[in-house]
């Protein structure tokens, strides 16, 4: 994972671009909702998984709008899953689709301005002097590519 944001001296191979969403269990009001802006999050407690720095970027618009949402994190998205659906709380997600009309016991919806999760291949600089450095990256960003091509989180983003 990466932050998605531009560091002077690297370069940056995007492999996958993730939406985000949040992970609502069937009592919760946001069930079955229509895609929500991050303000409507206002007052909520959230479940976080795991590498919580892959968030940063919405931590940061939470605290710039002065938003009122209580982050907690678990270090697994199992426990997550787990926390959502037995205490009703909400979930941080990457967006997967519904799938077939089978019923679940929670879904995903959309967070319409939050800033993407991404997994990136990150390297020094093509100027900075390595020989044939495309050579290598490129082929081995293009595996990861269509290893992730058919996942549903990618699905979308992918060329």
């Amino acid at each position: 994972m990466d932050l998605g944001s531009p560091i002077k001296g690297l370069e940056r191979y995007g492999i996958i671009d993730c939406t985000l969403s949040v992970m609502a269990e069937k009592h919760h009001r946001l069930w079955n909702s229509p895609p929500i802006s991050i303000r409507e999050l206002d007052g909520e407690t959230i479940q976080a998984p795991g590498m919580s720095d892959a968030f940063k970027p919405l931590f940061d618009i939470i605290k710039k709008e002065n938003l009122d949402i209580k982050i907690e994190i678990s270090p697994h998205y199992y426990q997550v899953y787990y926390k959502v659906r037995d205490t009703g709380i909400l979930g941080l997600n990457r967006y997967f689709p519904p799938e077939n009309g089978t019923p679940h016991s929670n879904c995903d919806v959309l967070l319409t301005d939050a800033p993407p999760l991404c997994a990136s291949v990150i390297t020094c600089e093509k100027s900075s002097g390595i020989p044939n450095l495309n050579a290598f990256i490129t082929p081995f960003v293009n595996n990861l590519k269509d290893h992730y091509k058919d996942e549903p989180f990618a699905r979308a983003k992918l060329d």
